[in-house]
């Protein structure tokens, strides 16, 4: 920041560098390489916090017994645990079991139970179950891998994704209940189904560590409620709808966490 400052430019909070002035082109060189600078620095230092975390873990290990032989004496490696290893650390730090059992529950059985009141009020799900599957291979988690990975190119490591059915208004909504959502749920279609029964929802995504060509390795985190108010906002949305949702009985609260690792391929391709 100091030397972007030495050469005139202003640094924000954000870390984004601008110049009050004539913009020459040796002048935008040189704000173009600080804010590059400063990407990589903020890149750098996501990274390191991240890797420091991971290595612990790694080393304390999340087995049923602590690690006898530690596998990382530094933070400079933790391209070597994989995703799959790095999916078990993060569902630890994140208070969830790091080895849970599989869980091929599809939409339609956990719609059923929300309908008949079965089965437990949360539930966790993460890579490999049915939901999980389903969600990552939607239309939607495309757009969102190439948000990120541009996001990450100028030093952004975290944030939040919005999905909402009634963005555009109840018409909206309602369009595409009757275009997308239903022909999904009557079709099986699996690029759809999973953004059929979830509706809308907030994804977190996290950067937890680069593999060795630079892919970001990335945790998504969605946390979703299956409510009677969740299923009437396809009318759209009012104070109302919310005070018909209950916790016991059938269409009661049914939340699920999905939580999952993945690694991005290098320049979101």
């Amino acid at each position: 920041m100091n030397r972007a400052k030495e050469k005139g430019f202003s640094v924000d909070d954000t870390g984004r560098v601008t110049f009050t002035g004539t913009v020459k082109a040796d002048t935008q060189q040189n704000l173009d390489h600080a804010q590059d600078e400063i990407i990589d620095i903020t890149r750098r230092a996501i990274l390191a916090d991240e890797n420091l975390s991971m290595s612990l873990m790694a080393d304390v290990g999340v087995e049923t017994w602590f690690n006898t032989k530690p596998g990382l004496t530094d933070i400079n490696h933790t391209a070597t645990l994989g995703v799959d290893r790095y999916n078990q650390l993060n569902l630890a730090l994140s208070g969830e079991d790091p080895h849970p059992s599989r869980n091929n529950e599809s939409p339609y059985d956990i719609g059923w139970d929300w309908l008949t009141n079965g089965g437990a009020s949360e539930r966790t799900y993460t890579t490999g179950d049915k939901l999980t599957e389903l969600i990552r291979g939607s239309e939607r988690m495309d757009s969102v891998r190439k948000e990120i990975a541009k996001g990450w190119k100028n030093g952004k490591g975290s944030g939040a994704i919005p999905f909402s059915i009634a963005k555009g208004g109840q018409g909206s909504a309602v369009k595409k209940l009757l275009t997308e959502d239903l022909p999904a749920i009557v079709t099986g279609d699996d690029a759809r189904l999973g953004e059929a029964f979830m509706g809308s929802y907030q994804l977190h995504y996290e950067i937890k560590g680069t593999d060795h060509d630079g892919s970001p390795i990335v945790q998504y985190t969605i946390d979703n409620t299956t409510s009677t108010s969740s299923f009437l906002h396809y009318m759209g949305y009012w104070k109302w709808t919310e005070e018909v949702d209950h916790e016991g009985g059938p269409g009661r609260n049914l939340s699920q966490r999905v939580i999952w690792t993945e690694k991005i391929p290098a320049h979101g391709k």
